[in-house]
C-alpha cells in the first residue's frame, strides 16, 4: 500500500482535531491549589499539517462469497439470492473503505488515526442474502438497530513516543503476533485497545511488551462460535468471558516477545501470553533461509512449537462444570509444526505438517476466539476452526505460479483428522457461525476427517487488485441446522469468494 503526502483533508482534520492532537492548547492554570494543572512554559504551537509530515493511505474493497452447501434441505446452491421455497441463502456481500492518516510532531512523538467503514450498498436486496460484516458505530458501539448501522468507526487512534531505542505506543491499533493479531481476510479487520513497548538496545534483538485491554474481533461468550464477520459490534474486554449472564473472568492480557536476527538467515522469535483470569500460552519459531540449495531457489524451513491452556478463573470454571456439559478435564494443548518452501523454476512449492495434543483450547488467534491460526497447515476454510483444534493431525501441500502481467495462480490440498478430546470442554459451538470441528468431534465422541482443495487466482487491472478463491471441502462443518448432526456430514461444500480492492 503506497503512502501519499496530503496538504489538506477534511476527514484528516476531523480525526486529528477530535482526538489525536490539539489544534491549539491553552496555558495550564497557575493556581497552585489545582492539583490537576500541569504548568507549561509556553502555549502549544498551532497545528500545521506541513510541519507534521502527514501521510495518508487507504483503499476501497468489495467482498463477496457464495456457498453451495450440500446436505441442507431446501438449500438452493450458488448465486441464489431469492428462492420460492424459502431456501437458506448462502451469499454475503459488503463494500468497505479504509482511510489512515499518520503524522510526526517531532523526532520523538508521532501519531496515527484510521477510519474504517462497511455497507451493503443495497446489494443484500438483489445480489446477496446478507452483509459480510457487522458494522459498529463511530466509537465501536451499536446505537441503532437493523442490518444497516452507522457504517464507519475509528479502527485506530494512537500516539507513539520514542526515547532512545525504546518506543511506547498507546491507543487503538492493529497488532501482529503469532497468537494475537489483526485478521484482514474479510471486508474489514479487527483492532485492539492496547499499550505496546519495544526496545532495540541489544544488537539484532527486539524486545516487545504489551498490555491488551479490549478488542472487537470476538464477543465475550467463551462457548459461542465466531460470527465470521471480521469485527464484532463492540470493543469487548479482551479475554473477558461470560456465561449465561454471569462473569467468569476479568479482561486483559500481558504479552512478552523477543525477536532475534543475530544470525541473518535464521531469524528466531519467542512469545509468552498471559491473561491471568483465563489463559496462558507460548509460541516459539525458527525460520531457516538460504538463497539457493542445489537447484532449489530461496528454500526455507519453518519450525514451530507452541502451547495454549486455561488458567485462573476460566480453568476453575471448567473444572467445576460451570458450563454444565460434564467435561471437567483441564489441560494445555501443545502444537508442533514444520513447513518447507522452495522455488523450482518459476514455481514455488511447499509442504507442511502439524500435530496438536488433546486439551481445551486451539492454538490459534485469541483475538477472534480462535477463528484463524498461524500454523502452516491452515487452509481457507479449515483454519483455526479445524487445523488448530486440540488433538488434530494435519498435512498440507501447495504450489504457486506467477504468470507475468496476467496474474498469479495458487493451489493447495489439506488433510485433517480432528480428535474427539473426550472429557475436555471445547469452545465454539454453533451460534450463528460455523461450529469448530473440535466442538463437533467432541460432541459426537469420535475422530473426524476433512479434506480441502483451494484454488486462488489473483490479477490486477490498472489500479484494481482482484482475487477469485474457489474452495472445496469434502466434509461440511458449516451449520445446516441448530444441531450437531446438521453441522457435520458426508455432504460436501463448494465455496466461491470474489474480492476486488483499490488501494493508495
Amino acid at each position: 500500500m503506497k503512502s501519499i503526502r496530503i496538504q489538506m483533508s477534511t476527514i484528516a482534520m476531523l480525526m486529528l482535531s477530535s482526538s489525536v492532537y490539539a489544534i491549539e492548547a491553552e496555558v495550564a492554570s497557575d493556581n497552585p491549589s489545582d492539583i490537576y494543572s500541569i504548568p507549561l512554559s509556553q502555549p502549544t504551537k498551532k497545528f500545521k499539517i506541513a510541519e507534521h509530515k502527514m501521510k495518508a493511505s487507504g483503499g476501497i474493497k468489495l467482498w463477496y462469497q457464495t456457498l453451495n452447501h450440500g446436505g441442507v434441505d431446501g438449500e438452493a446452491g450458488w448465486f441464489t439470492r431469492q428462492a420460492s421455497n424459502n431456501a437458506e441463502m448462502n451469499e454475503w456481500m459488503s463494500v468497505s473503505a479504509h482511510l489512515k492518516v499518520t503524522g510526526e510532531v517531532n523526532g520523538h512523538f508521532s501519531y496515527g488515526a484510521a477510519v474504517q467503514g462497511a455497507s451493503s450498498m443495497g446489494t443484500n436486496s438483489y445480489l446477496a442474502g446478507s452483509e459480510a460484516v457487522i458494522t459498529p458505530d463511530f466509537n465501536g458501539a451499536i446505537t441503532d438497530s437493523g442490518s444497516e448501522k452507522i457504517p464507519f468507526w475509528f479502527s485506530e487512534m494512537y500516539g507513539i513516543y520514542k526515547t532512545g531505542n525504546t518506543k511506547f505506543k498507546m491507543g487503538r491499533m492493529e497488532l501482529n503476533t503469532p497468537m494475537v493479531y489483526t485478521e484482514k481476510w474479510n471486508a474489514v479487520s479487527n483492532t485492539f485497545e492496547a499499550m505496546t513497548v519495544t526496545n532495540t538496545d541489544i544488537t539484532g534483538t527486539e524486545l516487545i511488551g504489551m498490555w491488551i485491554s479490549k478488542g472487537n474481533g470476538a464477543t465475550n461468550n467463551f462457548i459461542e462460535a465466531p460470527q465470521v464477520f471480521g469485527v464484532e459490534e463492540t470493543f469487548n474486554g479482551f479475554m473477558e468471558y461470560d456465561y449465561n449472564g454471569t462473569n467468569i473472568s476479568r479482561a486483559g492480557m500481558l504479552v512478552a516477545g523477543v525477536k532475534n536476527n543475530s544470525i541473518s538467515n535464521v531469524p528466531l522469535q519467542a512469545w509468552y501470553y498471559l491473561a491471568p483470569d483465563s489463559v496462558q500460552a507460548f509460541w516459539l519459531q525458527a525460520d531457516i533461509k538460504a538463497d539457493t540449495f542445489g537447484f532449489l531457489k530461496k528454500p526455507m524451513l519453518n519450525l514451530i512449537g507452541a502451547g495454549n491452556g486455561t488458567t485462573g478463573a476460566l480453568k476453575d470454571a471448567i473444572a467445576s462444570d460451570t458450563f454444565g456439559d460434564g467435561q471437567t478435564k483441564t489441560g494445555t494443548t501443545y502444537a508442533t509444526a514444520v513447513k518447507v518452501v522452495a522455488g523450482i523454476g518459476g514455481v514455488t512449492i511447499y509442504g507442511a505438517a502439524s500435530k496438536t495434543t488433546e486439551g481445551n483450547l486451539p492454538v490459534a488467534n485469541f483475538a477472534t476466539n480462535y477463528k484463524k491460526t498461524k500454523l502452516p497447515t491452515a487452509s481457507v476454510f479449515n483454519d483455526g476452526m479445524v487445523a488448530a483444534q486440540p488433538g488434530t493431525t494435519a498435512f498440507k501441500i501447495g504450489a504457486s505460479l506467477k504468470m507475468g502481467s496476467i496474474g498469479s495462480l495458487a493451489t493447495s490440498y489439506g488433510s485433517y483428522t480432528v480428535g474427539s478430546n473426550t472429557g475436555y470442554l471445547q469452545p465454539n459451538a454453533f451460534s450463528g457461525g460455523p461450529s469448530s470441528m473440535g466442538y463437533i468431534a467432541n460432541a459426537l465422541g469420535k475422530d473426524l476427517d476433512l479434506n480441502e482443495f483451494d484454488l486462488i487466482y489473483s490479477t490486477k487491472y490498472k489500479d484494481i487488485s482482484m482475487k477469485a478463491v474457489y474452495v472445496y471441502v469434502d466434509q461440511t462443518y458449516v451449520p445446516g441446522s441448530n444441531n450437531i448432526v446438521g453441522s457435520y456430514g458426508d455432504a460436501d461444500n463448494h465455496i466461491l469468494r470474489l474480492i476486488a480492492s483499490l488501494e493508495f
